[in-house]
C-alpha cells in the first residue's frame, strides 16, 4: 500500500517545482518587475507635473497685474514662514507608515519575512494627531490621518516619515495670512447674575451720572452686535449692563424698575436703542418713561456718517469707522462672548462721537435723533387698531371688481392668460394683436431685456386703440390696491393692532420711513374702482382705506398737518417775495395756477390746481423733464413746453436749483440742511452727463426734502415734550408719522388741550430750525384715520 501522506507531499514538491520552472520569473524576478513598474509611474508622473507647471505659466501670462501681485505676496509669506519654522514648533506624536511594495522589491530575501511581520502587526494601529503650526505670517495645517500599522524601528520611522511627507495626500496646507485673523486672549469677564446677589442690584440703583453699555442677548446665544448670523424669529431673553468692571446679566422680567431709574440717570451707549426700549416696554414700562434717557446709539450715529451707503449690521460700522478689534476671546461661553462685544462697542462709540464732531453732526445727533429714539420705540410698540370686519368688507369688494375686469380682460384678448404676467400681455398686445404696428404707435423697451415695454405709460399711449391695455391698467391698480393696504395690512394685523416697524434713518434725506406695512403709503383720498371715471360703466363705490385704522374706546384720533411745508422750506431758501406771498392765502396752488395761467382764481379749476401742483413739487425734488411727462401724463414737447412757461413765471424755481448745485459743486459735494443734516455728492462734478445730472436732481430734492424731515423730526421731540409736562397730565400718545402729518390717539376728555398744546408748539418749531417763514398747521380730529373733520375749538 501507499503512504498517503508521503506520496501527497511528495506530490506537492513536485507541482511546486515544475510550476517554478514553467514561470519566467520567481519572487526577486516579480519584486524586481514591481520596481520597474513603480519608476515608471513616478517618471509619468513627473511628466504630467511638468506639463501641469508649464500650463500654469503659460495662464500666469495672462493674469491680471492685481493677480500677480497677490500671488507674490502669497510666495513671499511662504518664504518668510519657512523661514522662521524650527522643528520644534512641530507637534507629532506619532508617525505611522505603511510598507510599500517598492521596499519588498529592494529586500527580495526578506519578501516572506516582510509579510510575516506586517501580519504580525495588522491589529497594531495608532492615530496620528494632527500637527498645526503657527506663527505671524500664517497658519500651518495638516489633512486628516490615515490609520497605518505600527512601526517600531527607529531606522524605519524615518523612512516612514520621507514616505508619508512624500504623499500628496498628508502634505500640509499652507494657509495665507489673511488680515481678519487678531490674536486670541483667555480672558473672563466679571459676569453677574442679579437673580443671585441682590447687594450688586442695589449698588447698581444708586448711581447716577455714569457711562454704561447696555445690549440685548437672544435665546439663541446672540447679542445684538451679531445678531446679523441668524434669523428674525428669535427673540431676546435679557439684557446686559457693563458698568466699570461688571457686567450685570439681567433676565427677563427681572429688575425692570431698577433698569428703567438707571438709564434715566446715566448716560448710555447702545446699539439698535430702538429695541431696548422695546423690550422694556414688553415688561411693563412705557416707553415714553425713557425720553429723558441720555442715549449714544452707535447704529444711527455711523448712519448719519454715510447716508447714501448706510452701515447694515456692525461689521460694516466697523468698517465705516475704521476700527478693528485689537483681540478676540477664546470662549464657548455665548454670555462672555457679549461682555467682548460690549467691550469693542464701547470703542466704536468713542471713534464715533470723534467722527460725529468732526463732520459737525454732534447736535443734530443729540438734540433730534437721540431725542426722537424712545418716541419712534413708542409709535412701533403701541401700534394702531384695526378694524377687521371693515377691512375684509372692502378686501371683498376689491375682489369681487377683480374677477370682473378679469373675465372683460380674457373677453378682449379672445383669450385667457395671467394678466399680472408681463411676458404674457407683451405677446397677446405687440405679437398676437400688433396694437403698436397697427396704430404706428412707438412702445420704448425694457432698459434690462431690451423688450417692448408693458409699462402704465405704454398702455395709456394704447388706450384709444383697443380696449385691452385699459383693462389691463384697472386690473393692475385693482390688484395692488388689494395686495398694499388691504391683504398686506391684514398679515401684519395681531389682536385688532398693526405695529409698523418705523426706521428714523432709513431715507438719506433723514425722512423717517415705515414697513411691514408700509401705513405712509395709505392714499389720503378715497379709492375709486374706476381708473377711467369717464366711463360711466365703470362707476362704483369709493373705498377709504385709511377709515379701517380706528381709535380706541373712549379715545379719538387727531391728526395735525404742516401745510405745504416743502413750499415754504423752499420760499425760504430761495428768499422769493412771490412765492412767500403766495404761501399767506388760503390756497397755495389755486393762487400759483391763476399766476401761471394769467386767470383769475375763480376761474382756475381742480385740473389747474392739481397741475400746477404737480409741477412745484417735481421742481422741488429735482424731477427731470421725463419724470415731469410721466407725472403729468402728456408728450416730451408738451413737457417742454409747460415747464418754460412755468419757469418764465416763476424764475426763482431755477435759480434755486441752480444756486444749490453751484454751491454744493464749490463745497466739494457737500450740502447741509437748516438742522446741518450732511450729505455728500461725489458725482456733482462728474464729467459722466447722466450721473452728473442725478446728483444735481438729488442735491436739490436733499436741501428742500431734508430740512422738511427735520423740521417734522424737531415738531415730535417737542410736542412729546409739552404733552409729559402739561399740568394736569394728558392723555396722547403718537400712533403716525406720515412725513408732513401726525396722528396720535388722545382721550376724549383732553381733546381740546392736547389739540391747542400741539398746534402751539408746531407752528414754532421752525424757530428751533432756523426757519423765517411762518408754519401753519391744521388740526383735525375723528374716531378713524379716513373720517377727521377739522378742528377749530381751541
Amino acid at each position: 500500500m501507499f503512504d498517503i501522506d508521503v506520496l501527497t507531499t511528495s506530490d506537492m514538491v513536485m507541482a511546486l517545482d515544475q510550476q517554478v520552472e514553467e514561470r519566467s520569473f520567481d519572487y526577486t524576478d516579480r519584486a524586481v518587475c514591481d520596481l520597474k513598474n513603480y519608476k515608471d509611474e513616478v517618471a509619468l508622473k513627473k511628466t504630467k507635473s511638468k506639463m501641469k507647471l508649464k500650463k500654469k505659466e503659460r495662464k500666469s501670462l495672462y493674469l491680471p497685474e492685481k493677480a500677480n501681485l497677490r500671488k507674490q505676496k502669497y510666495t513671499k509669506a511662504v518664504k518668510n514662514w519657512l523661514e522662521n519654522v524650527s522643528v520644534s514648533d512641530v507637534g507629532i506624536t506619532d508617525l505611522i507608515n505603511t510598507r510599500k511594495s517598492v521596499e519588498i522589491a529592494e529586500k527580495p530575501d526578506h519578501f516572506e519575512s516582510e509579510i510575516e511581520h506586517i501580519d504580525s502587526k495588522k491589529h497594531s494601529k495608532k492615530k496620528v494627531i494632527q500637527a498645526k503650526l503657527a506663527n505671524k505670517d500664517g497658519i500651518m495645517k495638516f489633512s486628516k490621518p490615515l490609520n497605518t500599522e505600527l512601526i517600531e524601528d527607529i531606522h524605519n520611522q524615518e523612512e516612514a516619515m520621507d514616505s508619508e511627507l512624500n504623499n500628496k495626500k498628508m502634505k500640509s496646507k499652507f494657509v495665507a495670512p489673511t488680515k481678519s485673523q487678531i490674536p486670541v486672549k483667555e480672558i473672563y469677564y466679571n459676569l453677574i447674575d442679579v437673580n443671585e446677589n441682590t447687594n450688586d442690584i442695589t449698588q447698581l440703583s444708586e448711581v447716577n451720572n455714569q457711562t454704561a453699555t447696555v445690549m440685548l442677548y437672544y435665546s439663541n446665544g446672540f447679542c445684538q452686535l451679531s445678531l446679523h448670523y441668524t434669523d428674525d424669529t428669535c427673540q431676546p431673553t435679557g439684557i446686559i449692563v457693563h458698568l466699570v468692571d461688571k457686567f450685570y446679566v439681567f433676565k427677563r422680567k427681572v429688575g425692570v424698575k431698577i433698569l428703567k431709574d438707571f438709564f434715566n440717570n446715566n448716560k448710555l451707549i447702545c446699539y439698535d436703542g430702538k429695541d431696548i426700549i422695546i423690550y422694556l416696554a414688553n415688561d411693563g414700562i412705557e416707553c415714553t418713561e425713557c425720553t429723558n434717557c441720555n442715549i449714544i446709539d452707535v447704529k444711527i450715529g455711523s448712519r448719519l456718517l454715510d447716508p447714501d451707503n448706510p452701515p447694515e449690521n456692525f461689521s460694516d460700522v466697523q468698517k465705516l469707522l475704521s476700527f478693528k478689534p485689537t483681540y478676540t476671546v477664546a470662549t464657548e461661553c455665548n454670555l462672555q462672548k457679549a461682555a467682548w462685544y460690549i467691550t469693542i462697542l464701547e470703542e466704536s462709540a468713542e471713534l464715533l462721537l470723534e467722527a460725529l464732531t468732526k463732520a459737525d453732526l454732534w447736535n443734530l445727533f443729540v438734540n433730534i435723533e437721540m431725542k426722537l429714539l424712545p418716541i419712534i420705540a413708542g409709535m412701533e410698540h403701541n401700534g394702531i387698531k384695526v378694524d377687521m370686519v371693515k377691512l375684509k368688507s372692502m378686501e371683498d369688494v376689491i375682489l369681487n371688481k377683480l374677477k370682473e375686469v378679469e373675465a372683460e380682460c380674457h373677453s378682449a384678448a379672445g383669450k385667457s392668460f395671467q394678466i399680472n404676467s408681463t411676458a404674457q400681455v407683451r405677446a397677446i398686445l405687440y405679437d398676437e394683436l400688433g396694437l403698436d404696428t397697427k396704430c404706428h404707435v412707438k412702445i420704448r423697451e425694457t432698459v434690462s431685456k431690451g423688450a417692448k415695454s408693458t409699462s402704465e405709460a405704454m398702455l395709456r399711449s394704447l388706450v384709444s386703440v383697443h380696449p385691452l391695455p385699459r383693462l389691463i391698467l384697472e386690473y393692475r391698480r385693482l390688484h395692488k390696491a388689494h395686495a398694499t393696504f388691504l391683504s398686506g395690512v391684514a398679515q401684519h394685523a395681531a389682536h385688532g393692532l398693526v405695529r409698523a416697524t418705523w426706521v428714523q434713518t432709513a431715507a438719506a434725506t433723514g425722512r423717517i420711513a415705515s414697513n411691514n406695512p408700509n401705513l405712509q403709503a395709505i392714499p389720503k383720498t378715497p379709492f375709486s374702482l374706476s381708473m377711467f371715471p369717464d366711463d360711466a360703466k365703470k362707476g362704483g363705490p369709493s373705498l377709504s382705506f385709511r377709515s379701517v385704522y380706528v381709535s380706541g374706546a373712549d379715545r379719538s384720533l387727531l391728526g395735525a398737518d404742516f401745510r405745504h411745508v416743502e413750499c415754504r422750506v423752499f420760499a425760504h431758501a430761495a428768499a422769493d417775495a412771490a412765492l412767500t406771498r403766495a404761501l399767506n392765502s388760503r390756497d397755495l396752488f389755486k393762487v400759483l395756477a391763476a399766476s401761471w395761467l394769467n386767470k383769475p382764481e375763480s376761474e382756475v379749476n381742480s385740473d389747474d390746481r392739481e397741475r400746477t401742483k404737480r409741477i412745484v413739487y417735481a421742481s422741488l425734488y429735482g424731477a427731470g423733464s421725463k419724470k415731469l411727462m410721466d407725472i403729468l401724463n402728456i408728450s416730451y414737447e408738451e413737457t417742454l413746453t409747460v415747464t418754460a412757461s412755468f419757469n418764465r413765471t416763476f424764475p426763482a424755481l431755477k435759480c434755486f436749483g441752480r444756486s444749490v448745485v453751484s454751491r454744493c459743486a464749490q463745497d466739494g459735494g457737500k450740502l447741509a440742511t437748516l438742522c446741518g443734516r450732511v450729505r455728500h455728492f461725489r458725482n456733482i462734478s462728474s464729467a459722466d452727463f447722466t450721473l452728473r445730472s442725478q446728483a444735481e436732481r438729488q442735491a436739490v430734492n436733499f436741501v428742500v426734502q431734508g430740512s422738511a424731515a427735520d423740521i417734522c423730526k424737531t415738531a415730535m421731540v417737542l410736542t412729546e415734550a409739552r404733552l409729559r409736562a402739561a399740568v394736569p397730565p394728558v392723555s396722547a400718545r403718537l400712533l403716525l408719522q406720515i412725513h408732513d402729518e401726525l396722528v396720535w390717539e388722545v382721550a376724549d376728555e383732553d381733546i381740546k388741550r392736547a389739540a391747542g398744546i400741539i398746534k402751539e408748539v408746531m407752528e414754532d418749531c421752525g424757530r428751533h430750525c432756523f426757519l423765517t417763514i411762518r408754519l401753519p398747521v391744521s388740526i383735525s380730529v375723528g374716531k378713524n384715520w379716513g373720517e377727521m373733520s377739522e378742528f377749530e375749538d381751541f
